[in-house]
């Protein structure tokens, strides 16, 4: 006879139950026979079920087991032993999920992007469907939240699943991203001619003051080389362009700052644009004297009629100087009153825009 509570086992995807001769006894005979042993000790049983599947009453056969010599010479037993009433019990596994960032609406609904399960056999066609996901709060946040999931409505499938016993799943982290101000469809550039032209559309925009435009060469450290006056506020789509006249040969980097009314700003993502490296300022747009101690006047090739505007910007990107000058006039910033460092001057005429480096000394 075998001791049940050995055969009693959890879900392994296996059919077997290794058994010790220690937890058996024999049947039908005495235990001992002058102090001798009847199962020899030396022999491992094995325990087999029909099939791996969990049930709680699953017939088992015993074999491998064998008399001792001493004990065969007056005994005999079966080769085989059926016992009844041996469960499998389901494994219990655990899951984990990812979910997704989303911008803040006000609620802690979360959507799941993929679903995984821990601990199950290899092998075994088991997975996790169903459930739902909450945030544990509705409040947007820099840094990542946590993601609970009600396994109310979930639940396994596959051909495995009935194994299988869904104890828990982990919790997910995301980002609750917070309304943006201006909602931008697309930020592009591409090489035109000696300049990089840059274009960008809005979906809609709540008080959206301005647009810096920033470059980088090693998109790590960006400088400000314009700006782009945003339109405030408008569910209509807008579209913007700036041309960058100076752009350095290689790979170049530009971002986006918008800035609203109150200061607040938020940056677009990074493009990088192959540039040739061609001087289109000095093509289109010359400083002399540059650097300077104060006067800096420019000569322009842009044809352009009507009235042409100059915006002097600090490398901080803040606007220092905007000025007007009508057709046929002296097109010239006087630096005397600002502080030295490097500063952008940006030429709007009515065809395009033209931005050059000019240094105060």
């Amino acid at each position: 006879m075998v001791d049940k509570s050995q055969l009693n086992k959890v879900y392994d995807g296996k059919v077997t139950v290794p058994l010790l001769v220690s937890n058996m006894s024999v049947g039908g005979v005495l235990a001992r026979d002058a102090n001798i042993e009847f199962l020899d000790p030396n022999v491992s049983p094995t325990a087999t079920f029909a099939d791996k599947i969990v049930n709680p009453n699953k017939i088992v056969t015993v074999t491998g087991y064998k008399l001792t010599e001493a004990a065969a010479v007056n005994y005999d037993i079966p080769l085989s032993i059926q016992v009844p009433g041996i469960a499998i019990s389901s494994l219990g596994i655990t899951g984990k999920f990812t979910a997704d960032d989303k911008t803040h609406d006000g609620k802690t609904d979360a959507v799941i992007l993929t679903r995984e399960l821990v601990g199950t056999i290899p092998g075994d066609l088991v997975s996790l469907i169903g459930g739902v996901a909450h945030f544990e709060d509705p409040h947007s946040s820099e840094e990542l939240k946590r993601v609970i999931f009600d396994m109310t409505n979930a639940s396994l499938t596959g051909a495995d699943a009935g194994n299988y016993s869904l104890t828990s799943v982990a919790d997910a982290f995301a980002k609750i991203n917070k309304v943006l101000p201006v909602t931008l469809v697309d930020f592009e550039g591409k090489q035109r001619n000696a300049s990089v032209y840059l274009y960008w559309r809005t979906a809609s925009e709540k008080d959206n003051d301005y647009f810096q435009v920033e470059r980088s060469q090693d998109g790590k450290a960006f400088i400000a080389i314009g700006q782009v006056k945003g339109n405030g506020t408008t569910n209509v789509v807008q579209n913007y362009s700036f041309t960058d006249g100076v752009a350095p040969a290689g790979t170049v980097y530009y971002r986006l700052k918008q800035v609203d009314y109150d200061g607040k700003f938020e940056y677009s993502k990074v493009i990088a644009v192959k540039a040739d490296g061609r001087s289109g300022a000095e093509a289109t747009l010359v400083a002399k004297p540059n650097p300077t101690p104060g006067k800096v006047v420019f000569t322009s090739t842009d044809a352009a009629s009507g009235p042409v505007t100059l915006i002097l910007y600090h490398s901080s990107g803040r606007v220092v100087v905007q000025k007007q000058v009508e057709q046929g006039q002296e097109l010239s910033l006087d630096l005397a009153g600002q502080v030295p460092g490097i500063y952008y001057v940006q030429v709007q005429t009515t065809t395009g825009k033209t931005t050059t480096r000019v240094v105060k000394q």
